[in-house]
């Protein structure tokens, strides 16, 4: 019985519709005060998560992208290989140039550390500061570094990433090789060749925090390099019914969703990447588009920018769709469905991690393998002694002991023993002709380590784990035995006395310490 995350639900799309200026979105990002913000190729968008704003740059100008809050209160972005600002405070572009008042061409930028920003030009790399006051019409910028070459690069630089902690970069090159150095010391580095061949249109690099390089590329996929140990992986596509590849030849992006997951946008959809934990050169890949879901034949595949907000929402901007969110706090690892109708009654992990489901339909059921935030789950029903798959399960419970307890339809109990790791079903009897044939709802472990069984007809009071059992007798205010009750829950508080959620009665009752 397969289960896996409902990536592909609840995806939200904003358009011309909605507001947006175009519907191509070339760059997202997240300011300090927590609006997103969307670089079309007809201006810049603000979306406070109900109303989009829009912001005209330049009617001639060219898209907006590499947007990132470069300096409190400023977003820098290029624009026709030319970089730009824009007032967070006063809503206002301002021009950016340098302490001789000159332009700033560029083709990739990154905030560095201490109120820098690293700037990418075709022939160099600079590191600049903000010299002018805020308020200020223009942005200027000091050149604090600057690094003309490194020796086996020799193609026009195009792409620059720095590590999630500022302390190491990457600059790529269009022939196919890349530096990755020390941020204070760019003379320190190691030269990569791509292995792609001498003309290679890197269109984004992502370095993240573990040490590992995702390089995105037109027509060559992905290649990921690791940089503790030099390897170099490469992920394309191959072609349809291929394992463990890409969407699309045509890569825009890699964002990081988890210790060991990834997210790679195509020209054809996404692909969500899974890592295996003992052996990270193993990538498992899960292709998401118009062919592989219904869901994407009305939303635009063709994806050319990603930004996943650390706080869990992915924003994935289009060619010609607008930009798509969705919200994955909630069910990227949290919510599995099965194939079939059936409902979960309660859920337990035993001691070695696996876990355990009480199901209606389909009885008992424990994962193949034990439970890995990360991973997905498959389950497959468990018997007990007998061979029985078929019972209704309604509810579950672990003991102190580490022992595994469910109630049954039939009447019956169902227990896993943490030592021997075996199931058992049996009957409850009290020895003197009584015999449950009551649907069991509920279970507690009580901190004195009985076993208290809550069916439709009353509660139970295991003497022993053999089924051996006392039915508990209430009495109302007139001492009057009380008739059969449904026990749906059971609680014990800290005072030893046990509570009861019913249905028949209406109310939940309390059993005083000792009186059972």
């Amino acid at each position: 019985m397969p289960c896996h995350a409902f990536f592909e639900r609840d995806l939200h799309v904003l358009t011309m519709k909605d507001g947006l200026s175009d519907n191509t979105v070339h760059s997202i990002c997240k300011d300090s005060q927590g609006f997103i913000w969307l670089g079309t190729r007809d201006g810049l968008n603000r979306f406070d998560g109900k109303r989009i704003r829009n912001f005209v740059f330049d009617r001639e100008s060219d898209r907006i992208s590499g947007l990132a809050e470069a300096f409190d209160g400023i977003l820098c972005f290029r624009s026709r290989d030319t970089l730009h600002a824009f007032d967070l405070r006063s809503e206002h572009f301002l021009p950016v140039r340098t302490e001789e008042g000159q332009g700033i061409p560029a083709i990739a930028t990154s905030p560095g550390l201490d109120h820098t920003l690293w700037v990418l030009t075709p022939s160099e790399l600079l590191l600049m500061k903000r010299v002018s006051p805020s308020g200020a019409d223009t942005l200027r910028l000091q050149t604090l570094r600057r690094h003309t070459g490194w020796k086996g690069l020799d193609g026009r630089l195009s792409r620059l990433a720095l590590s999630g902690d500022g302390k190491h970069l990457c600059v790529a090159d269009a022939n196919g090789k890349m530096v990755v150095a020390e941020a204070r010391q760019p003379d320190k580095y190691v030269l990569v060749d791509l292995g792609l061949g001498n003309r290679v249109d890197v269109t984004h690099v992502y370095f993240d925090d573990v040490g590992y390089v995702w390089v995105s590329t037109l027509i060559h996929g992905i290649i990921r390099y690791d940089i503790r140990t030099g390897r170099k992986i490469r992920l394309t596509y191959r072609g349809r019914h291929v394992p463990n590849q890409l969407s699309h030849t045509d890569a825009f992006g890699v964002v990081r969703l988890a210790p060991d997951r990834y997210l790679a946008v195509t020209w054809n959809g996404y692909t969500l990447l899974t890592l295996d934990r003992k052996h990270p050169d193993r990538i498992t890949t899960q292709v998401f588009n118009n062919a592989s879901s219904p869901i994407f034949r009305d939303i635009e595949t063709r994806m050319i920018s990603v930004y996943y907000d650390p706080k869990g929402i992915l924003w994935i901007g289009t060619d010609g769709g607008g930009g798509i969110w969705s919200d994955l706090r909630n069910r990227f690892y949290r919510h599995f469905y099965q194939n079939r109708h059936n409902e979960i009654c309660s859920i337990l992990g035993d001691d070695q991690g696996y876990v355990w489901l009480a199901t209606f339909h389909e009885g008992l059921l424990r994962s193949c393998s034990p439970f890995k935030p990360d991973e997905d789950l498959d389950f497959k029903q468990v018997g007990d002694g007998a061979g029985r798959l078929d019972r209704t399960v309604l509810c579950g419970m672990k003991d102190g002991r580490g022992n595994l307890w469910f109630g049954n339809a039939d009447g019956t109990l169902t227990k896993y023993g943490h030592h021997d790791r075996r199931l058992r079903t049996f009957g409850l009897r009290d020895g003197k002709g009584f015999q449950n044939k009551s649907a069991v709802w509920s279970l507690l472990a009580d901190s004195r380590g009985r076993i208290w069984a809550g069916t439709e007809e009353g509660l139970l009071l295991l003497t022993d784990t053999t089924g051996q059992c006392r039915p508990v007798t209430f009495r109302g205010e007139d001492g009057k035995a009380l008739p059969p009750f449904h026990v749906r829950a059971l609680a014990e508080t800290t005072d030893h006395s046990i509570w009861l959620g019913t249905t028949t009665l209406g109310y939940a009752s309390t059993m005083e310490k000792g009186s059972a």
